[in-house]
């Protein structure tokens, strides 16, 4: 094979064989990524002046400091759940509907969070923006996968993963357009990407590999005999990752995300309170 089929093959040649559809799963996906990272970046911009008001009086560095770890504790916390209760609602009811469902926890209870009069309450709404987060995180990345079953599965994903850093940006360009009215109305602004996003999830319908798996769980399940392999396949989600087989890598990939995780936000909360 010459130079110049290596080259082609390896490029962006690949982009014109994409479909619409592909491309319409493509941007629902990264469009939620940019909307968790909005919210988290949201999140971390007001912390400081949300707990100076809920706190009262004029707390110090360190009470801010104190509530401030429990309430990101409280919101990975929800991430955690969050992946993990729709990774599994997502394998069963379908990519799009629990997609759907993360996006409207994520608006809703973000825009709560500008209502909390009170830590406590702030904490119970980041919570389950939390969960919303992590939701939408465990269900798009299998919706790309799926949609993009082919060799240029990786490349997209890895494109999909922008999406947060663009997050980010925008979060901070909210924060300096509307914080000076208050860290109330950021969290309202926030709502916005989740409306756009569920606007674009209209007629989108379950990538072709799922249904493939769907119909096949269908009929298994009306079967009255069934192998070994069978029974595997029809084991709860959760059970079928601590197999024999798939142990060892599943514990990798638990370890890779724990040390991302702690990584990332054990920094990344508290930057914008240090940087003032």
């Amino acid at each position: 094979m010459s130079l110049s089929t290596n080259t082609a093959h390896g490029g962006l040649s690949w982009v014109k064989d994409v479909t619409r559809y592909q491309w319409m799963v493509f941007l629902v996906a990264w469009l939620g990524w940019l909307l968790d990272a909005t919210d988290f970046g949201l999140f971390n911009l007001v912390l400081r002046p949300a707990l100076t008001e809920l706190l009262g009086g004029n707390p110090t560095i360190a009470q801010i400091g104190q509530a401030g770890g429990w309430l990101s504790m409280v919101g990975l916390m929800g991430w955690a759940l969050g992946g993990f209760a729709f990774g599994i609602i997502g394998d069963y009811i379908g990519r799009i509907r629990t997609l759907v469902l993360s996006v409207v926890l994520v608006a809703v209870f973000t825009g709560l969070q500008g209502l909390a009069t009170s830590t406590w309450m702030l904490g119970f709404f980041r919570f389950f923006a939390g969960v919303g987060t992590g939701a939408e995180i465990v269900v798009g990345i299998p919706l790309v996968a799926e949609a993009f079953a082919t060799e240029q599965r990786a490349k997209v994903l890895g494109i999909m993963m922008t999406g947060a850093a663009f997050g980010n940006l925008i979060a901070g360009q909210i924060f300096a357009s509307i914080g000076p009215y208050g860290w109330r109305y950021v969290m309202y602004v926030g709502i916005l990407p989740a409306v756009v996003l569920l606007f674009l999830r209209r007629g989108m319908e379950e990538p072709e590999r799922f249904q493939d798996v769907r119909e096949r769980r269908l009929a298994l399940r009306a079967s009255r005999s069934l192998t070994e392999a069978d029974e595997r396949f029809l084991a709860f989600a959760p059970k079928q990752l601590f197999t024999r087989e798939l142990r060892y890598s599943t514990f990798i990939g638990i370890l890779f995300c724990l040390g991302t995780l702690l990584a990332i936000w054990t920094s990344q909360i508290w930057l914008p309170t240090i940087q003032t």
